[in-house]
């Protein structure tokens, strides 16, 4: 059924984009070039709902390249850490689509200091096609991101951490 809408509002589009065309069209003079200026306006303008997540997409890509694992190796070694409690997520401020960071924090068990640390990012659809059948997923690229190595027992173990369960204070 979400297919079915999609290709309903893409046909929509088409026709009132091709309908906009033809009548600036008739309204221009005749030149030899005419022909070359519908087309191109009509291939510029094609794309237009779905231009929130082209620039958002390439927001989220530059938030995905500068998405690391935050470490100092000479500090962290031998500290036994636990995972922070997850906080809620929050929202990232400047892209153009609704993107969420959620934060991973893996605290000293002694200290409370943040040893080591990342972050996950979701995005979401634009406003014209939010998903359909994809549920809220952008159409136009991959909507999770996180840092290329996520910490796990292996990449504990290789810098001597040892992750235990949140401790109990009283």
């Amino acid at each position: 059924m979400g297919g079915l809408m999609f290709f309903a509002i893409v046909g929509l589009w088409i026709y009132l984009l091709r309908r906009f065309v033809n009548a600036f069209d008739s309204r221009m003079p005749k030149p030899p070039w005419r022909q070359v200026v519908k087309v191109l306006l009509f291939a510029t303008l094609l794309p237009l709902p779905l231009i929130d997540e082209i620039v958002g997409g390439r927001q989220f890509a530059k938030l995905c390249e500068a998405n690391v694992v935050r470490i100092d190796r000479e500090t962290a070694r031998g500290r036994i850490v636990y995972l922070e409690r997850a906080s809620p997520p929050v929202d990232v401020p400047g892209v153009w689509i609704k993107v969420t960071k959620h934060l991973f924090r893996y605290l000293d068990a002694k200290t409370d200091e943040v040893v080591l640390s990342f972050d996950y990012f979701y995005a979401e659809g634009g406003r014209l096609f939010p998903g359909f059948d994809s549920g809220p997923s952008p159409l136009t690229f991959n909507g999770t991101c996180r840092p290329l190595v996520v910490p796990d027992k292996a990449y504990f173990k290789t810098l001597d951490l040892v992750e235990i369960e949140r401790p109990q204070r009283k």
